[in-house]
């Protein structure tokens, strides 16, 4: 099926370089865009129960790393900047919830071969 554009004059931003396109102002839904992946940060990092070599909360150290990247956003004012700031976090968070549930399930592995006191191999039987 043909499309028929009847004022091709919409279309002359299409010839000029994306560099000189004007882009819009920064509105109401990026604060909320960045501050709902802030929030999506501090979710993922209480999951974070272990500490580095030196005895600190990996939760703590994330969370400080972030606040200061969050921080430093704030006055951005180009919404590229913006987008690519939020797309690029997504992208973390997702693979932090992938790092967390790698270790989470080695740590249950470790201690389901590990176990002493064989109530792993009871399977409970309710019509016993």
């Amino acid at each position: 099926m043909k499309h028929i554009i009847r004022n091709k004059s919409v279309l002359s931003c299409l010839d000029k370089p994306i560099e000189n396109l004007k882009r819009a102002e920064r509105g109401v839904t990026f604060d909320r865009d960045v501050l709902r992946t802030y929030r999506d940060v501090l979710k993922v990092t209480a999951r974070y129960n272990w500490n580095n070599e030196n005895g600190e909360p990996w939760k703590m150290i994330l969370r400080v790393s972030a606040r200061a990247e969050f921080e430093a956003i704030k006055e951005e004012i180009d919404p590229l900047i913006v987008g690519k700031f939020i797309i690029t976090w997504k992208d973390t968070i997702i693979r932090m919830h992938e790092k967390v549930n790698d270790v989470n399930m080695k740590m249950a592995k470790f201690v389901e071969e590990t176990r002493t006191d064989n109530a792993h191999s009871k399977v409970y039987d309710p019509f016993k």
